[in-house]
């Protein structure tokens, strides 16, 4: 299980990052001001997918693509830049991952992620939702809910350029844990 300090996020291209209260007392609420526990997993769900609020900044949103075509247009979109590049790598080295279609007589994955960074994993990509993540200033990006590569959770990205994408996962506290990806 990777552990990580709780990150909040700017999507801009000159990416900033702070840190967020993931300490005991804090208030977790999803109130004006807070950002909403577990928003990832509510992302994945297209029940609860139509407006999440407050996902990776105060004020941003996500709505997922109720359309099935249009959301597969969307996910490819996302899909068709990843593997434009061998490996993505974050501000901390260790972390990269690689997109590739698996076409192993064993696995047989099709589309397919490997990342590698305190430990390594590797799997199929699948998406749970694809949709709209909106910034809270109006920006708007292609975004899409994947699963975990242990099934358990939801994890979301967000193309922000051709070279950049944004992932987060959900902490214990469900918090995001953010990280940028650009091309090695």
């Amino acid at each position: 299980m990777r552990t990580r300090r709780s990150l909040v996020l700017s999507l801009s291209v000159a990416v900033g990052v702070g840190a967020c209260g993931g300490g005991g007392g804090g208030g977790g609420g999803a109130g004006a001001g807070a950002l909403q526990p577990f928003a990832i997993n509510m992302a994945a769900s297209p029940a609860l997918a139509a407006d999440v609020r407050n996902l990776l900044e105060v004020g941003d949103r996500y709505q997922f693509e109720p359309n099935t075509t249009a959301a597969n247009v969307l996910y490819d979109g996302i899909w068709a830049q990843m593997v434009g590049y061998t490996t993505w790598v974050a501000p901390n080295p260790l972390n990269t991952y690689q997109f590739f279609v698996d076409t192993d007589p064993i696995t047989h994955w099709g589309r397919a992620y490997r990342f590698t960074g305190f430990s390594t994993f590797a799997g199929p990509v699948q998406p749970f939702t694809s949709g709209t993540y909106t910034r809270p200033g109006g920006a708007y990006y292609p975004a899409v809910a994947l699963q975990t590569w242990d099934s358990s959770n939801a994890e979301f990205l967000v193309m922000v350029s051709a070279t950049q994408f944004v992932h987060a996962i959900q902490n214990t506290n469900g918090l995001p844990i953010v990280d940028t990806f650009s091309p090695q």
